[in-house]
């Protein structure tokens, strides 16, 4: 899983912004 800093939690899409 990687962390999503924008959303401020862990998300299963891959950060690709």
């Amino acid at each position: 899983n990687k962390y999503c800093r924008f959303c401020k939690k862990h998300t299963l899409h891959r950060e690709t912004k």
